[in-house]
């Protein structure tokens, strides 16, 4: 891989990262394909319009999968997974719909109703689909 390719891909990060915490354009470019450079009396050297704020996201983000690693834990997706098993469903109507789409099972009685997590079935889901049943609990 090429010098330029590399800072291009980080460049496309940037940008991506920029977009998702609210700015509207990749304006922390440093690559020179964003339409910045164009703009009159940008300088690239000293006009970092989102102030570094999509960098220090990227380097939060890098510095806390290697404490992730160093611990043992593969990714984000495993700690989700082990949050979700840890708490409980908050309502009959959401315990039977883990049942119904096949995440979790009835393990109680008439009279002691309790479900539980199918680990195996939530490791197969995506991270943002994990992230939506943790939130909704």
């Amino acid at each position: 891989m090429k010098h330029t390719e590399v800072i291009e891909r980080l460049c496309k990060l940037q940008g991506e990262v920029a977009q998702h915490i609210g700015f509207e354009h990749a304006s922390d470019c440093f690559c020179g394909k964003s339409g910045f450079w164009n703009a009159m009396g940008y300088d690239p050297e000293t006009d970092y319009r989102n102030d570094g704020v999509a960098l220090e996201f990227i380097e939060r983000a890098t510095k806390d999968r290697i404490v992730l690693e160093a611990a043992g834990i593969a990714d984000a997706k495993q700690l989700l997974v082990g949050a979700i098993c840890g708490r409980p469903f908050g309502s009959y109507e959401a315990a039977e719909t883990a049942v119904k789409n096949g995440l979790a099972e009835f393990t109680g009685d008439q009279w002691n109703p309790r479900w539980t997590w199918l680990k195996t079935e939530l490791e197969k889901l995506p991270i943002g689909r994990l992230c939506e049943i943790y939130k909704s609990l």
